[in-house]
């Protein structure tokens, strides 16, 4: 059976007219209006029947602004069902602005990213103290790394048992050279906490931009799938960022292939359910 429904947990929409983008001095190419116009037309004929919108990291005084300018959007697309916004777990604020967000139904989770902070980061006070307050307030939270952050987030997920925590874009492992050491063991260490998903996602920008081959995946995405298990894999696109290096449709196109050895149930787990059961607990 075909892929019948898609949640995709990973879609960023951009608007530099309301909102600023520091990051994107060094990606201009991004640094333009990205809406549900043009995601439709990049997903053109792919059954994707829910999104959830995935924070820009605008300027981190603009994160209300960036919820307010996406909830604005749901009225007119049906198929946008929440939100996973930006939060900064060591600003002073914070405990206040996550209960603000839990009290949205809109926010369904939390990312403060981590990638561009020191190593050790995910493992400060306020940041733990961060993930605890989201899971207090009902909310998810994702966890986007350097690969050299494992050991951080892998001790995070320890020091929060009850926290929904997922892993954006399997850690981003070095697919541009085919690393697998010490990326291989860190998925086993991170999955061992039960309550750590990982997001099938963002692999086109590990690798060699725009000069991929297929096969280039095919460790990390059967890796994924031995170490996490199908229960605990979640699709998402990463569009616009993936456009750095591809379509959206090469990305869809990859992991449809990779479907093709499971059960209909199994990928109805990885493109739909097995989001909806972690950003939409019962």
């Amino acid at each position: 059976m075909s892929i019948e429904r898609v949640v995709d947990t990973h879609v960023h929409l951009i608007n530099p007219q309301e909102l600023i983008y520091p990051w994107m001095e060094e990606a201009p190419s991004l640094n333009k209006y990205f809406g549900i116009e043009e995601f439709n037309q990049a997903t053109d004929g792919l059954p994707i029947t829910e999104m959830i919108f995935m924070e820009v990291t605008a300027q981190i005084d603009l994160n209300f602004k960036e919820v307010e300018w996406v909830e604005s959007l749901f009225a007119n697309e049906p198929r946008l069902k929440g939100i996973i916004a930006r939060a900064a777990f060591g600003q002073e604020n914070v405990e206040e602005e996550l209960q603000r967000f839990g009290e949205r139904d809109s926010v369904l989770a939390i990312r403060d990213i981590i990638q561009w902070e020191e190593r050790g980061y995910a493992n400060t006070d306020s940041y733990i103290a961060g993930v605890k307050s989201c899971t207090k307030n009902g909310l998810a939270v994702d966890l986007c790394i350097y690969n050299e952050q494992f050991e951080d987030i892998i001790d995070l997920a320890k020091a929060c048992p009850d926290a929904r925590l997922i892993l954006d874009h399997f850690g981003k492992p070095d697919v541009k050279n085919q690393q697998r050491s010490p990326w291989i063991d860190n998925m086993k260490k991170l999955a061992d906490n039960k309550n750590v998903y990982c997001k099938i996602s963002g692999l086109l920008t590990e690798a060699e931009l725009n000069a991929w081959a297929i096969e280039d995946f095919d460790y990390y995405l059967s890796s994924a799938l031995d170490i996490f298990g199908i229960d605990r894999l979640v699709y998402g696109g990463d569009w616009p960022v993936s456009t750095l290096s591809g379509t959206y449709k090469d990305w869809f196109g990859i992991c449809e292939n990779f479907s093709s050895s499971l059960s209909d149930s199994e990928k109805d787990k990885l493109f739909y359910s097995n989001a909806r059961d972690f950003y939409f607990p019962s």
